[in-house]
């Protein structure tokens, strides 16, 4: 993209987001949360909670758990139903909870939430109608957006506005006309996906993205930057400032540390919360078919004190797509929300412990090998590879046990042929290190006067 171009989207992101108008101005006679496609006052919100006093109330709480609080706020969490909506006779509180309340011990509401397309949460707009317009969206020296747990810097959504901009009036799928309850069909909106997979960016009209969308005008100016629902609709996302300090000395050592890994240890083998994550939402996929499956199946009984689903998960963390299932189980809330992972024995649930490892896939040096120089990526991408073959069921030739060098990760070891781009028929002389729980450890390769191995030199990444 050339840099003019880039800079005058930089330029019109600045200007549109100090002037554009967010909100409604209906909103603003009475205080409450503003959802995207529902609107809850303050009395709404206090008549839901009146249902939490209640001994059932007490009972149905549930812990909240994800990325936008930390989990030592010792949140809960409470369904809230937009106005109209009520709950048929035999369903379960949970099953609508698209809406949630955020409140504290102390029975303090924090926010309210709604679920994305994602299967994260965003939290709502909170309005009070003695507050401007522009005081509730304005934030003093923003530089992005926060959409759900999600930042997303200018500088981004300033590339998104340029290359939406390429594509206006073209016969192609995006940008594609805004369609739901937030602007006026008279205005002529169009939207543009942020991302596509993995958080990079959007640049191709015909290629799927989402759930965070650009909205422009006929111009290809930007008007806002939104996030998809789980009910198909939109809530604005807020303008945010993120802070990057320079990193002391003391801190340097620390920038490449290996981020720690959660999940579940049942019996030695560890269940990765990503995986698990994943296979959340392929269950709540499925329970929202009307076909008659087997999973997720409803629970309950011990050793959970409220009602749960389970779903049949293999032992790398992956769901069953198709055929039988194994003795592990991903339990889940009704609404999806992960609970924990047990094991099913002698027609008794044992849950697994819930744990943490210092690492993961990712190492953020390079190694040298020779001439050959294996990127982080390219090591994170065989370790994968290699944790998931370490537990299948059919004995396979690698990942192997290793005994020779020690290494700071701490072992046992496993070794797994690695290549540099190129394919042959044979494991080849270089050689992928982890360990039991899929820490990457380092790198060998064969000496080829000793025709022993030897560790590979380590390029550390530059800091900037």
């Amino acid at each position: 993209m050339p840099i003019v171009d880039l800079f005058i989207s930089w330029i019109l992101l600045s200007y549109v987001v100090s002037t554009h108008t967010v909100l409604d101005r209906r909103e603003l006679k009475e205080n409450g949360y503003n959802c995207g496609d529902a609107f809850f006052t303050d009395q709404m919100v206090h008549d839901a909670l009146m249902h939490v006093v209640s001994d059932q109330g007490r009972k149905e709480i549930l812990p909240y758990s994800g990325p936008l609080y930390s989990q030592f706020t010792h949140y809960v969490t409470w369904p809230i139903l937009p106005m109209g909506l009520r709950l048929g006779p035999t369903e379960y509180l949970w099953h609508k909870s698209t809406y949630q309340i955020v409140f504290d011990r102390n029975g303090i509401i924090i926010d309210l939430i709604v679920r994305l397309a994602n299967n994260q949460f965003a939290k709502c707009w909170r309005v009070e109608s003695q507050r401007s317009e522009a005081s509730i969206y304005s934030v003093e020296g923003s530089n992005g957006y926060k959409c759900g747990s999600e930042f997303i810097p200018d500088i981004t959504i300033a590339k998104c506005v340029s290359f939406a901009g390429k594509y206006l009036g073209g016969d192609n799928y995006y940008p594609l006309k805004y369609e739901g309850e937030l602007y006026s069909e008279d205005l002529g909106y169009e939207i543009w996906p942020i991302y596509y997979r993995h958080l990079k960016i959007h640049r191709y009209p015909n290629s799927q993205g989402g759930p965070f969308f650009i909205v422009i005008d006929s111009n290809g100016q930007l008007k806002d930057v939104i996030a998809r629902t789980s009910k198909k609709n939109y809530i604005r996302c807020m303008r945010a400032r993120k802070v990057h300090p320079a990193p002391s000395t003391d801190e340097l050592s620390r920038v490449f540390a290996i981020p720690p890994r959660h999940g579940y240890v049942c019996k030695g083998i560890f269940f990765d919360n990503q995986k698990l994550q994943l296979a959340s939402q392929l269950a709540q996929k499925t329970g929202a078919t009307k076909r008659l499956k087997k999973f997720p199946k409803f629970y309950e009984g011990a050793p959970f004190n409220s009602p749960c689903l389970l779903w049949p998960i293999k032992t790398n963390g992956e769901s069953y797509r198709t055929g039988g299932a194994s003795k592990y189980r991903l339990v889940l809330t009704l609404d999806f929300q992960i609970k924990c992972v047990a094991m099913v024995s002698d027609e008794k649930i044992v849950p697994c412990e819930s744990t943490s490892i210092s690492g993961g896939y990712q190492d953020y040096n390079s190694y040298r090998c020779f001439f050959d120089v294996f990127s982080h990526e390219e090591l994170a991408s065989a370790a994968e590879i290699a944790c998931n073959k370490m537990v299948q069921p059919q004995k396979l030739a690698y990942p192997t046990p290793y005994q020779g060098f020690k290494f700071d990760i701490e072992g046992p070891y496993l070794i797994y042929p690695i290549k540099k781009n190129r394919f042959t028929f044979y494991s080849g002389q270089h050689r992928l290190v982890i360990n039991t729980v899929c820490q990457i450890a380092g790198v060998l390769t064969v000496d080829p006067k000793t025709r022993e191995f030897i560790k590979c030199s380590v390029e550390r990444p530059e800091v900037w």
